[in-house]
């Protein structure tokens, strides 16, 4: 998945998808979203969305300070994505590994994926629809609607498969 995201044009890397408010905003309501019982795979998409935009933030923050190294920017998403592993792990994991699975990945897995590709399609959705708009936006925040539309879809996608609801 890493390679596949790196591979993606650098604008969309260049000016972060989700704004930093709007990320931490997510990041907030996840808890609150276990805490009332959401399915894993819906938590799963908006955490994929979530460490999409805090790996983009980070490649920003390092290329500001002039450290543009290819492997500076694969450690910043490895190093975020990989945050999900102590999910899995201790004497009571909040996650099952592989209980659940869609094509062979584990569901919490897969639905962060998606999360992290409806994010980049929204960024680059917006990017089309701003282009042949002649370089303006349709609407104020259409940057912001984007992305969370299409994140939004997503999760109720997961929201209608019943294996991802299971715990």
């Amino acid at each position: 998945m890493l390679p596949a995201l790196m591979a993606l044009p650098y604008k969309v890397f260049a000016n972060p998808v989700l704004c930093p408010v709007c990320t931490f905003a997510v990041a907030g309501g996840l808890g609150l979203a276990r805490w009332l019982g959401v399915c894993n795979g819906v938590i799963g998409v908006w955490i994929g969305a979530a460490l999409l935009a805090f790996s983009q933030w980070t490649v920003y923050f390092f290329e500001k300070r002039n450290l543009k190294q290819w492997w500076i920017k694969v450690l910043c998403y490895v190093g975020w994505y990989s945050t999900i592993i102590p999910l899995y792990m201790g004497k009571k994991p909040s996650l099952c590994f592989n209980c659940y699975t869609i094509l062979g990945i584990d569901i919490f897995i897969f639905s962060v994926i998606c999360g992290s590709l409806a994010a980049v399609a929204g960024g680059l959705l917006y990017e089309y629809l701003k282009k042949k708009n002649n370089g303006k936006a349709h609407f104020p925040y259409e940057k912001v609607v984007m992305p969370v539309v299409l994140i939004l879809a997503v999760s109720l996608l997961f929201n209608l498969c019943k294996e991802s609801c299971k715990y």
